[in-house]
């Protein structure tokens, strides 16, 4: 038999899947879309990247950091890269239908790593409850994920509930308002820690080195520093054992009793195309590998449930103000992570990130007209932000409808959804309870103004599969399989339990490795 794997999707769980293959020996054909950002619009970020900050000329500055807006096909404001939303599949030619629902599903090379926001932390045990896997299973991949993307942070309070598996790589520093807040929340740590918040640095996966403070990072870093799966994905085609296939779209894949067979489509000439290997892949993102499963299991509709984080944003005040903080050299990535564990709020602990000043916030301002200019000079150095996670058990999934057309093997995905009554009571108990405990901090969270998102917002989602020791139904065994897929295995976060409140991506990534060595072993 022949030592080719397949691997469906270049984002993280699929670089990361290829990337293990490849260690063991092994040859590696990786499947993908690929979409990239046009040509003349990388050009403007080389020219950029290719001068320090002081030389930008205004016209591309403005050109590369778009703020968030509709993108073609969707109705929704998402997060561009360059200006671009070339991350995002059309949600018409995609086949994708949503209905209260705010989900993305992903055409292009590196997936959504493309624009997420770098904050990296592992899933607590004690949100693992339901889990069939040790917490100790997931270790070793934790560290080697951890070693893959290079994880900046610090040793601090936060370590009791989210260890480093690596030692950390250098920090990036902090903003003037998050110096002067997380230095408040220090001198208050023993108290905070008592009713059940506990704060610390962020942790991101940024190469601090090669960060130059210019305030982009929330439209897109012009000097790379962000770690996206297309780090990883130029490692592995300098690898002659390595194969990327872009430009088609995966249909199905099935266990033909000699291997695994993978059914694609070429999508300039629409011919039909199969490759064999010794065991497939899928890590094409939850809402596509879903509807490869579903395919792959001849099964013309299937309903699904698709779990996600229920999010909210809520707008702080601090209690002093930065006046330069326009001007001041500084990252607009997470600044601070929160964790709050109170039983009173929520059965799991809730996430939280802290950002300072970023021009989004500017722009935000100036989006109110009148009000928004003359609050400019008493309000920009004062502004923060939090950005909050809940466990997806607190409330009810999206619900899936995933269809395959027959004659053409595509297959049209819908959803609907809406956050539950007690999600959003548990979304104003962790805003009520963060004002009760951070004014002593200098924190004053504008309860009024907390908006609450729409289910898959963020982007947060999975556990369309979910691992089980005895898998039922359209549960998935602990190696990723549906079904009588033997060679066939699930290894984004479609196959994760559920999604305990911190960060999904490295805990998804280090699943995928997990996967990725157990299915070797049986080779």
């Amino acid at each position: 038999m022949s030592n080719m794997y397949l691997v469906v999707g270049s984002g993280p769980t699929g670089v990361t899947c290829a990337q293990r293959l490849l260690q063991s020996g092994a040859e590696v054909t990786l499947l993908d879309v690929g979409q990239q950002c046009a040509p003349e619009r990388m050009a403007v970020v080389q020219r950029l990247r290719d001068q320090v900050v002081a030389q930008w000329d205004p016209a591309s500055r403005r050109e590369v950091a778009a703020p968030p807006r509709p993108a073609a096909g969707r109705s929704a404001p998402v997060k561009l890269l360059f200006g671009s939303d070339f991350p995002y599949a059309r949600e018409d030619a995609a086949g994708l239908s949503q209905h209260g629902t705010r989900c993305a599903l992903s055409w292009a090379r590196a997936g959504l790593s493309n624009v997420w926001g770098a904050a990296a932390l592992p899933f607590r045990p004690q949100d693992m409850t339901d889990w069939p896997l040790r917490p100790d299973d997931l270790a070793p991949h934790y560290a080697a994920v951890e070693r893959q993307i290079g994880l900046a942070g610090v040793r601090d309070d936060l370590e009791p509930l989210y260890p480093f598996y690596s030692p950390p790589d250098d920090a990036l520093p902090t903003s003037v308002q998050a110096d002067w807040v997380l230095a408040r929340m220090a001198d208050q740590a023993r108290p905070l820690a008592a009713a059940g918040l506990h704060a610390g640095r962020s942790r991101l996966a940024v190469a601090a080195g090669q960060c130059r403070r210019c305030q982009l990072c929330l439209t897109g870093c012009v000097y790379d520093a962000i770690y996206s799966a297309a780090h990883t994905l130029r490692l592995l085609m300098a690898e002659p054992r390595f194969r990327y296939q872009p430009g088609v779209e995966v249909l199905r894949c099935h266990d033909d009793g000699q291997g695994a067979t993978v059914h694609f489509v070429d999508r300039a000439t629409g011919i039909p195309q199969t490759l064999h290997g010794k065991r497939a892949f899928v890590a094409a993102g939850a809402l596509a590998s879903a509807r490869i499963v579903v395919a792959s299991l001849g099964q013309a509709e299937a309903e699904l449930s698709l779990a996600y984080h229920p999010y909210f944003l809520l707008p702080m005040l601090l209690g002093r103000n930065s006046p330069a903080v326009e001007g001041e050299p500084l990252h607009a990535l997470a600044q601070g992570f929160m964790a709050l564990n109170d039983t009173a709020v929520s059965r799991h602990t809730v996430h939280m990130q802290l950002y300072t000043y970023s021009p989004l916030f500017a722009d935000r301002l100036a989006g109110m007209g009148l009000a928004g200019r003359l609050a400019r000079p008493m309000l920009l150095g004062r502004l923060a932000a939090v950005q909050g996670f809940l466990h997806s058990h607190e409330t009810t999934p999206i619900r899936m409808v995933v269809k395959t057309d027959t004659a053409t093997g595509r297959g049209h995905t819908t959803l609907h959804g809406r956050l539950s009554d007690a999600a959003r009571q548990t979304l104003a108990r962790t805003a009520q309870r963060l004002a009760a405990l951070t004014w002593r901090t200098g924190l004053l969270p504008l309860l009024p103004a907390m908006e609450t998102g729409q289910p898959g917002d963020g982007n947060h989602i999975g556990a369309v599969f979910p691992m089980a020791n005895a898998p039922q139904g359209w549960q998935s065994d602990l190696l990723g399989r549906v079904g009588a897929q033997a060679r066939v295995h699930v290894v984004d976060a479609a196959v994760l339990p559920s999604l305990p409140a911190s960060t999904i991506t490295l805990a998804a990534m280090a699943n995928a490795r997990r996967v990725t060595t157990a299915a070797l072993a049986l080779d």
